[in-house]
C-alpha cells in the first residue's frame, strides 16, 4: 500500500506540471503557431540581438533592451534557440524549462517545510491554479525564474541550518548570485528574505555567533559577489530599471486583487498568515513559521513602499506573495485542528469539519474557475499573428542574404494603436520594435512619419504619451545614427501612416517596403509630395502618370461651390535657415476660367495661381518674402463663387533671390463701344465702375468697348489681365490687339450672370478662341477690347470697375 501510495504521488507531481505546461504553453503553440504573452518579444529580441549584433551591442545602455547585468534568462534562451535551432520553438523549450524549475522548487521547498506530501500536492494544484501563476507563465519568465531561485535558495538554507556541509553552502551562494543576474528587484527582494529566514532561524535556537554566521555567510557572500559584479552597470541600469522608469501612476487594484488570491481565496490567505504569524510569535521551532514569516515580512515592507512609491507597480509586487503556501498552511492548520477535535471527541468536531470541507470547497471552486477562466482561448492567444512573424522572418532572410548594414537600416514604427489606445503608444511602440530586434536583429528606429522623417511633416499627437514615445525615439534616433543615406523600412502592419506614400516604394517581401533616403536631400529635389498635406478637404487623391509621386491631390467643381465645401489642403514644412524663399506648385494648367489657387503663409493670404491653360503639367512660383526658421504653414484654396478644377502634384519652399511680387498695373480708363451700338458710362450708377449697355451686333452678336492705349504696353512675361465684371449675358470676350493690329480672342463663360464675378486671362498662346494669321506681339499692345455675347438679345450691358494688368503669381490685393 505505501508503494503504491508513492507511485500515485509521483504520477501526481510529474503530470501535473505536464498537463499545466500543455494547457498553457504547447496546445496554444501548436494552435496559434506563437507564443502567447506580450514580454515574449522582449526576451527574443535580447536574445537575437546577442546573437547579431554580439555582447558589447545588447551591453550598450542605447540598446532598448539593456537590462544590465540581468543576462540569466536571456543566456538560458540563447541554449534553447542554439540547441532546437528554431527561434520560436527555443522559446517554447525556454519556457517548459523555467516552468519545470518552479514546479521543482515549489515541491522540494514544501517537502523541507512540513515533510508531507500531501501538503506538497496541495501547494501544488494552487500554484497551477492560481491567478498569479497563471499570469506569470504567459510572460513573466524572468520572475518566475528569480522565484524559483529563491526557493532553491530557502531550501538549502533549510538544509544548511540541520547540517553544516559544503553543497548546501554553495546551493544557497549560487542561488543568492544567480537571483540578482536574472531580476535584480526581484532579486533583492529575495536576498531580504533570506537574510531575515537565516536571522528567524538562528534567533530562536539562540545558536552560537559561529552557527548563525554559518548561514548568513553564503547570502552574504553570494549578494556581495553579484553587487561587485554590478557595479559597472549601475549608474547605466539605475535610469532604465523598472523602479524608475514607472513613476507615479495609479495602483492597478482589480490585477492585485486577482493576484493576492481574489475575493474565495484571500479569506483563506489571511488565516494562513495569522497561524505563520502565531506560530512565529510563540518563537516555534518549526522551520515552515521562520521561513515563510520571513517572506511575509519582506513582501508586507516591499507592498507599502511600493504603494506610497510607486503605485503603478503593485500588480508586479503583488506577484511575489507566496500564496499557494499560504492557503496550504490554512488548510493543513484547518485539518490539524479536526484532527486533534477527533482524537479528544470535542464538542467542535462538526463545526470543523465544517469549516474543512467548505474551505476545501472555496479552494475548489476558487481554482477550478480561475483556471478555466485564464485559459480561454483568447486569453493564450498570441500578441503578433504568424502571419506578421512570418512577414518579419522573410524580411530577415532578405536582408541577411545581402549583408545589410544594421547601422544604415532604418524602421518606421506608427502603430494602429495610436488612435485606439491613446495611453499604450509607447508600449505598443516598443513591442514592435523588439518583434524586428528579435527578427532582424539591430537596427535604428524611428517613430513618425515617411513625411515627417523625410519632409519634417508634424506629427498630430493624439496624446501625451505619443508626444513622449516620438521625443524618446528621435532622441535615440539622433544619437545612434551615424550615417545620412539609409535604407527606410516600413512593416505595414506597424504603420498607420498615408499607405500612398508607400506606392511608390520598392518592397523586398510582401508586406515590407523600403526606400533608400539621403536626410542631408531628403526629397527629389526639396519637393513634398501632396499626400503629405497635414490636412485637406474638398479633394482626393488619384494615381497619375505625370506625378512625380505617382499621385495627385484632386478637387472639381464645374460650378460655384458655397464656402464651406470649397477646397483646401494645408501644408506644414520646415525650414532650417532664416532667408528669402519662393514657394513652387507643380499642378496641371487647366482652364483659366477656373478659380485661382489662393495661397497663404502662415494664415496670410499672399497670392494666386492662375492657369494658362496648356493642359499640361507646370510648376507655379510665386515668391514669399522673408521666413525665419521653423515651421511654415501654407495653404492653398480655390475661391468659393467661382468653378473649380485642381490637380496638385506637390510643393517645395526654398531660398531665392527673386525680388517681391511685382505690383499690378492699373489700366487706363477711356473705353469706346466698338461692337454693336451703346454707350460708355464711366463711373456710374456706382463709384468706380464703368458700365457699357447697348444694342450687340447684328453679325456678330457681340456688345464690346475698346481700351486704346495712348503709348503701346508690354504685355509679355506671364501677364495676365484681371477683371471683376457683372453681366446679363452668358459669355465674356477679352480682344487683345498689338501696334500692328494682329489679334487674339479669349472667351470666358459667365458662370453667374447678374452677378459680378472674377476674371483672369492670361496672355499666353494657350486657350484662346480666335488669333489672327499673324500672332500678336504681347510685348506691344496698343489696345484690348472687353465685349459680352447675346445672341436673339435686344439690349446688353455690363460693368467692371478698373482692368488690372498683373504679373504671375497675381497678388491678393487685386482679388
Amino acid at each position: 500500500m505505501p508503494r503504491r501510495r508513492v507511485l500515485i504521488e509521483i504520477l501526481y507531481f510529474v503530470s501535473l506540471p505536464c498537463v499545466y505546461s500543455w494547457i498553457t504553453v504547447i496546445n496554444p503553440f501548436l494552435s496559434n503557431g506563437m507564443p502567447t504573452g506580450w514580454d515574449t518579444a522582449a526576451y527574443l529580441a535580447w536574445t537575437n540581438t546577442l546573437r547579431t549584433g554580439g555582447l558589447s551591442y545588447v551591453q550598450s545602455p542605447a540598446f532598448i533592451q539593456y537590462s544590465g547585468l540581468n543576462v540569466l534568462p536571456g543566456l538560458m534562451l540563447l541554449s534553447t534557440v542554439e540547441l532546437a535551432q528554431s527561434t520560436l520553438l527555443g522559446y517554447i523549450i525556454f519556457q517548459l524549462v523555467v516552468l519545470v524549475l518552479f514546479f521543482i522548487s515549489t515541491l522540494v521547498l514544501s517537502f523541507r517545510l512540513h515533510n508531507s506530501a500531501t501538503y506538497a500536492m496541495l501547494s501544488f494544484f494552487i500554484l497551477a491554479t492560481s491567478f498569479a501563476f497563471l499570469r506569470s507563465s504567459r510572460d513573466l519568465y524572468a520572475s518566475l525564474l528569480c522565484v524559483a531561485l529563491l526557493q532553491f535558495a530557502l531550501v538549502a538554507l533549510l538544509d544548511l541550518k540541520n547540517s553544516p556541509r559544503l553543497l548546501p553552502s554553495l546551493a544557497l551562494l549560487l542561488a543568492t548570485s544567480l537571483m540578482l543576474f536574472t531580476d535584480v528587484e526581484i532579486g533583492a527582494f529575495g536576498i531580504v528574505v533570506l537574510i531575515l529566514a537565516a536571522t528567524s532561524l538562528t534567533s530562536f535556537k539562540r545558536l552560537p555567533l559561529r552557527k548563525a554566521l554559518r548561514l548568513h555567510v553564503p547570502i552574504a557572500a553570494g549578494g556581495l559577489t553579484a553587487v561587485t559584479l554590478w557595479l559597472p552597470f549601475a549608474s547605466s541600469y539605475a535610469s532604465i530599471s523598472t523602479i524608475n522608469s514607472v513613476r507615479g501612476g495609479s495602483a492597478d487594484w482589480s490585477s492585485t486583487f486577482d493576484e493576492l488570491g481574489g475575493p474565495l481565496l484571500i479569506p483563506i490567505c489571511i488565516v494562513g498568515i495569522g497561524i505563520i504569524l502565531y506560530e512565529w510569535k510563540r518563537g516555534s521551532k518549526n522551520a515552515s513559521s521562520s521561513t515563510l514569516a520571513a517572506w511575509l515580512a519582506t513582501f508586507g515592507v516591499f507592498f507599502l513602499l511600493v504603494l506610497v512609491l510607486r503605485p503603478g507597480l503593485l500588480y508586479r509586487v503583488a506577484l511575489l506573495l507566496p500564496m499557494y503556501l499560504l492557503v496550504s498552511e490554512a488548510m493543513r492548520a484547518l485539518y490539524q485542528r479536526y484532527a486533534q477535535t477527533r482524537i479528544s471527541v470535542s464538542n467542535w468536531r462538526i463545526p470543523m469539519l465544517i469549516a474543512l470541507i467548505g474551505a476545501g470547497a472555496i479552494v475548489s471552486v476558487s481554482s477550478v474557475s480561475t483556471f478555466a477562466s485564464q485559459t480561454m482561448a483568447y486569453q493564450t492567444s498570441p500578441y503578433l499573428s504568424q502571419q506578421n512573424f512570418q512577414v518579419l522572418s522573410n524580411l530577415t532572410s532578405v536582408l541577411h542574404s545581402i549583408d545589410f548594414s544594421p547601422s544604415a537600416t532604418l524602421c518606421l514604427i506608427y502603430p494602429q494603436q495610436r488612435l485606439s489606445q491613446l495611453q499604450d503608444v509607447s508600449v505598443c511602440t516598443n513591442f514592435y520594435d523588439n518583434w524586428i530586434f528579435a527578427t532582424v536583429g539591430p537596427h535604428l528606429t524611428y517613430y513618425g512619419t515617411l513625411e515627417n522623417l523625410t519632409a519634417n511633416v508634424p506629427i498630430n499627437y493624439v496624446s501625451s504619451d505619443e508626444r513622449m514615445t516620438y521625443s524618446f525615439y528621435w532622441n535615440l534616433f539622433q544619437r545612434e545614427r551615424t550615417i545620412s543615406s539609409l535604407n527606410v523600412l516600413i512593416v505595414s502592419f506597424m504603420y498607420a501612416g498615408n499607405h500612398l506614400t508607400l506606392d511608390n516604394l520598392t518592397s523586398p517581401v510582401n508586406g515590407v517596403y523600403g526606400q533608400a533616403v539621403n536626410l542631408r536631400d531628403p526629397l527629389p529635389h526639396g519637393w513634398v509630395p501632396s499626400y503629405y498635406a497635414v490636412t485637406q478637404s474638398g479633394g482626393y487623391f488619384a494615381s497619375t502618370n505625370w506625378s512625380y509621386f505617382g499621385h495627385v491631390l484632386e478637387s472639381y467643381s464645374p460650378t460655384p461651390v458655397s464656402p464651406r465645401n470649397n477646397f483646401s489642403v494645408t501644408f506644414s514644412l520646415f525650414e532650417n535657415a532664416d532667408g528669402n524663399y519662393s514657394l513652387d506648385a507643380r499642378m496641371m494648367d487647366y482652364d483659366p476660367s477656373n478659380s485661382p489657387i489662393v495661397v497663404s503663409i502662415d494664415n496670410r493670404n499672399l497670392f494666386a495661381f492662375v492657369y494658362y491653360g496648356s493642359l499640361q503639367p507646370q510648376i507655379f512660383s510665386g515668391n514669399v518674402g522673408l521666413l525665419g526658421r521653423g515651421y511654415h504653414t501654407i495653404e492653398f484654396s480655390t475661391l468659393p463663387d467661382m468653378p473649380h478644377n485642381l490637380d496638385l502634384d506637390g510643393i517645395r519652399l526654398s531660398l531665392s533671390q527673386r525680388a517681391m511680387l511685382i505690383a499690378p498695373e492699373l489700366m487706363p480708363s477711356d473705353w469706346q463701344v466698338v461692337d454693336g451700338n451703346g454707350n460708355v458710362t464711366e463711373n456710374s450708377p456706382n463709384n468706380n465702375l464703368t458700365t457699357v449697355s447697348g444694342t450687340p451686333s447684328s453679325q456678330s452678336g457681340l456688345l464690346g468697348a475698346k481700351n486704346l492705349f495712348s503709348q503701346p504696353k508690354d504685355f509679355s512675361g506671364s501677364k495676365f489681365v484681371v477683371v471683376k465684371i457683372n453681366a446679363t449675358s452668358n459669355s465674356i470676350i477679352l480682344w487683345v490687339t498689338d501696334s500692328n493690329g494682329n489679334v487674339i480672342r479669349y472667351d470666358a463663360d459667365n458662370f453667374s450672370p447678374g452677378n459680378t464675378i472674377l476674371l483672369v486671362f492670361p496672355i499666353a498662346m494657350y486657350a484662346y478662341s480666335f488669333i489672327s494669321s499673324t500672332p500678336p506681339n504681347f510685348s506691344s499692345i496698343d489696345s484690348i477690347e472687353l465685349g459680352v455675347s447675346g445672341v436673339n438679345q435686344a439690349k446688353l450691358s455690363f460693368s467692371f470697375p478698373p482692368v488690372n494688368l498683373a504679373s504671375e503669381p497675381i497678388p491678393w490685393t487685386i482679388l
